[in-house]
């Protein structure tokens, strides 16, 4: 279920919340649909269990909810910290599906099925190191016009290398760093933010590969 949840939370946070979205999460009416968003998507991903959960998953639409009016409100007093304050949210909402599930299981522990679907870790893992990732770089270099441009030239094509990394790497381990050394030189025009978008992405890629072997050994 939490895996569930999370999966949930990393689609209605990121491709499903547009930069216009993003940006005027400040009006109430822009944010009552984000969350509404973020509802819909944790009903339809959780099978038929929503018929008695919703009442759980509507709390914890809520509970994100004033989350990111707090953020909002943080980071318009201190935009200096603004990556601080998207991990500390993030962070934050993580904790409460986590606090949820556990809540739901104590008062019956058999409404939640403990075996997680395959699909539900490897959708996890591919979203993570493709549009999330994404995302989250722009979020960390936003004072850097520069590089934020050179993420959006490069976007699609990262987002398959990175993708196709952690396809490769279950298949093909012993081929993986030649594998690297090729596939790497095609998403990266010679620049001087080469060597940095390279790491970046070769850094998240092993994060998700290492998250892959824990959770599906």
């Amino acid at each position: 279920m939490a895996y569930t949840l999370i999966l949930a939370h990393f689609l209605g946070d990121f491709p499903l919340q547009p930069n216009w979205m993003a940006s005027r999460k400040s009006n109430f009416w822009v944010l009552s649909l984000h969350v509404s968003i973020h509802f819909i998507v944790m009903l339809l991903l959780v099978g038929q269990v929503r018929l008695l959960i919703w009442p759980y998953l509507l709390l914890l639409t809520l509970v994100h909810m004033g989350q990111d009016r707090l953020k909002v409100a943080l980071t318009n007093l201190w935009p200096a910290r603004t990556v601080f304050f998207f991990f500390i949210d993030q962070l934050l909402h993580y904790s409460a599906i986590w606090g949820l599930t556990v809540w739901i299981r104590a008062l019956n522990p058999n409404l939640v099925n403990t075996q997680t679907r395959l699909w539900v870790i490897i959708a996890i893992a591919y979203l993570v190191v493709t549009y999330t990732w994404y995302i989250s770089e722009r979020v960390i270099n936003h004072a850097d016009a520069e590089y934020l441009k050179n993420i959006e030239e490069t976007k699609i094509a990262r987002m398959l290398a990175r993708g196709g990394l952690v396809s490769l790497f279950p298949l093909v381990r012993a081929a993986t760093l030649p594998y690297l050394a090729v596939l790497f030189s095609w998403p990266y025009p010679a620049s001087i933010y080469r060597k940095r978008a390279l790491f970046s992405d070769v850094g998240i890629s092993l994060l998700v590969i290492i998250f892959l072997l824990v959770t599906l050994r």
